[in-house]
């Protein structure tokens, strides 16, 4: 009975604190929220868009038909988007980029925008593959290849498991809010 009586005291305090912290949280949410509402939009509510260009399809080892639009002339870059993106999350970069005298590829990964699934279904190192075979099937020399989180994870893969496509076709790679897909990415050498 005598343990009772100790432990009653201390889940009260637990209960005091977690109740707290739960007030705190919500007072914190809330006062993000309100900054996060009265940011401008930065694009004037226009709905993004990537340039209109050369579309190409083009059908990887696995049946997939990945989608791609070249758009401007000059120096490649390759832009591939995160989960649940298209090309178009690409539009207002891609437009910048133009207007300086980049020819730029948006890459829409399997199974979204226009691109299809395929037999492989989905996983990272298919995506570092259906990269590399883009990169050959369009001839593509010196490019800077730049990924946003889960497009970063497919750059990576092609980077460590397709070694000879970076050294001979790109020249630079860009990552954006990404992390290795796994953790013998980071163990294993690219080049």
């Amino acid at each position: 009975m005598s343990a009772l009586r100790k432990v009653g005291p201390l889940v009260a305090i637990a209960g005091a604190v977690v109740g707290g912290l739960a007030v705190a949280l919500t007072r914190t949410d809330r006062a993000t929220m309100a900054r996060w509402a009265s940011n401008p939009d930065p694009l004037g509510g226009i709905i993004p868009a990537f340039d209109d260009g050369e579309v190409r399809g083009i059908t990887v080892d696995d049946g997939a038909s990945i989608n791609t639009v070249t758009a401007g002339r000059g120096p490649t870059i390759i832009v591939v988007h995160g989960l649940t993106g298209t090309r178009h999350d690409w539009g207002p970069i891609g437009r910048r980029l133009i207007d300086h005298g980049f020819e730029v590829i948006a890459v829409e990964q399997r199974g979204h925008g226009d691109s299809t699934v395929g037999r492989d279904g989905f996983s990272i190192p298919r995506q570092g593959r259906d990269l590399a075979q883009v990169i050959e099937a369009l001839e593509v020399d010196n490019a800077v290849v730049v990924g946003h989180s889960m497009g970063g994870m497919a750059a990576m893969t092609l980077a460590v498991d397709h070694p000879r496509i970076v050294r001979d076709r790109v020249i630079g790679l860009a990552l954006i809010a990404t992390r290795p897909a796994a953790n013998d990415l980071r163990t294993r050498v690219a080049l």
